[in-house]
């Protein structure tokens, strides 16, 4: 079947990428906005470790920031201390916004040992006006790719053979994230994501069967 047998595993956070996604971002979200404020054309790398967040970045030759972040919260991502996602912006000042991802994926081997790496690349034309487009599209493709890094390094799905529940999954995470960031129904979440093809049309009955199941074991439990 497409779903996990034990339905907890979508409502745990322990297993939810949108969870360790927010958490993450908050601990440089400030900080970012000084940069972004700061300066019209930057490149920005921001490194996300089992441990440590690191945001880092230069303008015209120069270093504005070069900061670390203890991460210090529990997650089934922290035990996946080979596993790091690294994010490179180039951003340009304009007052129109446009992002542009060069790449985004989530690299590894075969070897089960090879926890990988995930890869963001963006050229960013950028104005303060258009900062939560940006956060957005941000926590939207990281959400994506740390749930298949969850899928992969906790429950040992291969991404390629097991691609319909992997996807699924992640297209559910994105769901949820969406729901947080908008602010709204998981139904008008789902239709969002649908409508601007963030996640695939054809698994709109998938997602809404799990977040019924999750509602109602939620339901069962308060009972």
């Amino acid at each position: 079947m497409f779903y996990y047998d034990d339905l907890d595993i979508y409502t745990n956070s322990l297993f939810r990428s949108s969870y360790y996604t927010f958490y993450l971002w908050s601990l440089i979200e400030s900080d970012l906005m000084f940069l972004l404020g700061l300066t019209n054309n930057t490149n920005i790398t921001i490194i996300f470790d089992s441990d440590v967040v690191y945001l880092q970045n230069t303008s015209n030759f120069k270093t504005m920031i070069d900061k670390k972040y203890k991460v210090n919260f529990t997650h089934s991502l922290n035990i996946c201390e080979e596993l790091s996602a690294e994010v490179l912006l180039n951003i340009n000042s304009c007052k129109e916004y446009s992002i542009n991802y060069t790449n985004k994926n989530l690299f590894y081997t075969k070897s089960i040992k090879d926890e990988g790496i995930i890869e963001i690349e963006a050229d960013v034309s950028f104005y303060m006006n258009f900062f939560q487009n940006f956060k957005e599209s941000m926590i939207i493709h990281l959400t994506k790719l740390f749930q298949f890094a969850i899928c992969r390094n906790i429950f040992y799905l291969e991404i390629e053979e097991d691609s319909v529940v992997t996807e699924i999954d992640a297209d559910f995470e994105i769901v949820k994230a969406i729901q947080k960031l908008k602010k709204t129904s998981f139904i008008d979440a789902l239709d969002y994501s649908i409508d601007n093809m963030l996640i695939h049309k054809e698994n709109k009955t998938f997602i809404e069967k799990i977040q019924n199941f999750t509602k109602e074991s939620f339901h069962n439990e308060e009972k």
